[in-house]
């Protein structure tokens, strides 16, 4: 029996983003300077266009700056390429597609993984794939940050309370089956990844069929495996789902609404409408779009980038090489607190909000950087005959990184 249209309530992605919105201009009254994105465009494809506009105006509008840079396609490497050492650039944005998907993903490893504001560099999908929250095990203090649309996703479930918040996490969608229609690499895939990593039976479809992405019974796997359903249908997974996501871009793709299971949780993240409106006679959720959510999570991941980078460039050389001793050894203390025996690291509560920076507010990738400075340093007081064999003394010496760095290059 369908639900009355007037039982379907309809969420506007609004309404959802106004949280993360607050939670982004708390964190952006910290900064001394407002994070600079840039985004790059080589396409000509209108809908890129308009993305690239619309993201101009909503960085601006909140208080961030941005700058589109267009070029040709086959310049495009050689522009990120600069962007990743620009000091000025806080973080990059490529406005996809490019060329094929086999180039593109090429594109997404040449992005600099400091400035990655998509959450598209290869470490970080790999961990996102293999169920790997953090990036500095077992310290566990540096969140591997994820792509923006499929966390979007995961926020607006979030607040659908989808998510059982009793359950512990990575379990908390325990009992939920969801179907997500679309496998692209950039958010179907991950999106179906995450979803059955939090516990979800989670049924991928695309144009080539039905794969199921779960965790096993009892979510006795630490992460997805996925199997693939050449017996089932679209039909099928529909009518069994208590949530359907779709994002298949064209406006001739219609999800059939008549075979989804009543009282379903519907969300549509493709720019076109996936859903006839007879979707509210069986939906009792339905979320017609999803931008302003995503958006929110990209100045968020820009503020993370931000705040990350300019606290460790205002780490003083011997506070680098304590925290990195910090980390490399096993002892499994928070390693943004060094001892007293070494300099202390200044406290990053000061950067940005703790509702952005969660789990000891320390949650980009900032290892690589990390390790790279301080071995450049340790090398450079090993080649040097005149300085004291202590290195975080010798290194004081030389006062800030900047003032050490050209030696420390020289020294590699």
């Amino acid at each position: 029996m369908s639900v009355n249209p007037t039982s379907c309530k309809v969420v506007l992605a609004a309404n959802i983003a106004k949280k993360l919105q607050a939670e982004v201009a708390e964190g952006l009254a910290k900064l001394d300077r407002k994070p600079h994105l840039v985004g790059f465009l080589a396409n000509k494809d209108p809908a890129a266009r308009m993305y690239a506009d619309w993201t101009g105006k909503t960085c601006i509008d909140n208080g961030f700056a941005f700058t589109l840079r267009e070029c040709e396609r086959e310049e495009l490497e050689e522009a990120i390429r600069d962007a990743n050492t620009d000091d000025a650039v806080d973080g990059i944005l490529v406005y996809y597609p490019v060329f094929n998907s086999s180039r593109d993903r090429t594109l997404q490893y040449v992005v600099d993984m400091h400035k990655d504001v998509e959450g598209l560099s290869p470490k970080l999908i790999n961990n996102m794939y293999q169920n790997i929250r953090f990036l500095d095990p077992p310290h566990n203090t540096q969140k591997s940050i994820l792509p923006c649309t499929p966390l979007a996703m995961i926020k607006i479930l979030e607040y659908l309370n989808i998510y059982n918040t009793i359950l512990d996490y990575g379990k908390r969608l325990w009992g939920r089956r969801i179907t997500v229609i679309n496998r692209s690499e950039v958010v179907g895939r991950p999106l179906a990844a995450l979803l059955a990593n939090d516990g979800a039976e989670v049924y991928s479809v695309d144009v080539t069929g039905v794969q199921r992405f779960s965790r096993g019974q009892g979510l006795r796997a630490q992460q997805h495996v996925v199997e693939e359903k050449p017996d089932m249908t679209m039909d099928d997974c529909l009518a069994i789902s208590d949530v359907v996501i779709s994002g298949v871009p064209g406006d001739k793709f219609k999800v059939p609404v008549e075979k989804i299971r009543d009282g379903a949780v519907c969300i549509n993240f493709s720019s076109e409408k996936n859903f006839t409106p007879e979707v509210k006679e069986h939906a009792s959720i339905y979320v017609p779009a999803v931008g302003k959510v995503t958006i929110m999570i990209l100045l968020r991941n820009l503020l993370v980038c931000t705040a990350m980078a300019r606290y460790f460039k205002s780490l003083t050389p011997a506070q680098l090489l304590a925290l990195k001793s910090v980390e490399t050894s096993d002892n499994t203390s928070n390693p943004l607190q060094a001892s007293e025996e070494n300099t202390s690291t200044p406290p990053i509560d000061s950067m940005l909000s703790s509702s952005i920076l969660p789990d000891r507010k320390n949650t980009f990738a900032v290892e690589q950087l990390l390790a790279e400075t301080a071995d450049s340093l340790q090398r450079m007081v090993q080649n040097n005959p005149d300085v004291d064999a202590k290195p975080a003394e010798a290194i004081e010496k030389k006062g800030s990184v900047e003032e050490a760095a050209p030696a420390a290059k020289a020294a590699a």
